[in-house]
């Protein structure tokens, strides 16, 4: 009987893990494509087809792209990174929330970026952003982005 409760119980858990990484995977294109238009300073692409619904309400374009212009200054282009962890929450009131956490190295220095990503539907959304430097981050340079 113990044996038959283990094999169950670890059926249960390698279930519902699998849905889990589903959810991460979906959010390696949205933060590819982030860092990709980030870095050639595309913030109204951001702001058009990766922001979820409810952060364009809260905050109009003009204010994103100047918001994301001072990020860029400080940290300069991206270079490359690394998912570092992953939290999924679910809850019945407000959906599905992944909060991705992606060790970054940018030409101004290295960062923990933090992003918050909502579903809509079967796709997620970027609710939310923000990144702690690792260390001084160097004067920021002209680039040709």
């Amino acid at each position: 009987m113990r044996a038959y409760l283990f094999g169950l119980f670890s059926l249960i858990l390698f279930l519902s893990g699998c849905g889990v990484n589903e959810d991460v995977e979906k959010s390696s294109p949205i933060i590819e494509q982030f860092h990709n238009h980030f870095s050639t300073r595309s913030y109204d692409t951001i702001y058009d087809e990766l922001l979820h619904p409810a952060w364009r309400i809260k905050q109009k374009k003009a204010g994103f792209a100047e918001t994301m212009e001072k990020f860029r200054n400080l940290t300069g282009h991206y270079i490359s990174g690394s998912r570092a962890g992953y939290k999924l929450h679910s809850s019945s009131s407000s959906g599905t929330t992944l909060i991705v956490t992606f060790n970054a190295e940018f030409s101004n220095g290295e960062v923990v970026e933090t992003f918050t990503l909502q579903k809509r539907g079967e796709q997620y959304k970027l609710h939310g952003y923000k990144f702690t430097a690792l260390g001084p981050l160097k004067s920021p340079k002209t680039d040709s982005a």
